[in-house]
């Protein structure tokens, strides 16, 4: 059996820079004494909503009377689970969140990639949102 530092599905020895493309953009380390940010500040958010809907016609913000168009923004580790059960567990998972967003009329947008390396967890779907919203971060 392998040990965490043994196992390549481990996060342990998980390997961030595998994964990271080169943009030609130059690498600034993250200065460790500056508190982490969540990205600039949303402001105007309802005009720049309107304009985005006036430009976008084919893509309206309602999908039925009183039905309000939802998009469920889901997503996983890029990397295989360290047990096996988690794989079928994370299968069953998505499988169930597709069914539902089907039945009920949601688009559903399933993100595998690290978007940024600082945010984990639940945090790791901001700047996805952010970039659906029209809000780069």
């Amino acid at each position: 059996m392998n040990t965490k530092n043994d196992d390549p599905n481990s996060y342990a020895s998980f390997d961030i820079n595998k994964l990271q493309v080169d943009e030609g953009e130059d690498d600034e380390s993250p200065d460790s004494d500056k508190p982490y940010s969540l990205g600039p500040k949303i402001s105007d958010w309802d005009r720049k909503r309107a304009e985005w809907l006036r430009e976008n016609p084919s893509f309206p913000s309602f999908v039925g009377p009183n039905k309000p168009r939802v998009l469920l923004v889901t997503g996983s580790s890029p990397k295989p689970c360290e047990n096996r059960i988690g794989d079928h567990y994370l299968l069953k998972s998505i499988k169930n969140k597709i069914d539902y967003c089907r039945l009920h009329g949601i688009d559903i947008f399933y993100n595998m990639a690290l978007l940024d390396a600082e945010m984990a967890g639940f945090w790791a779907k901001l700047p996805l949102i952010r970039k659906a919203a029209g809000f780069a971060a």
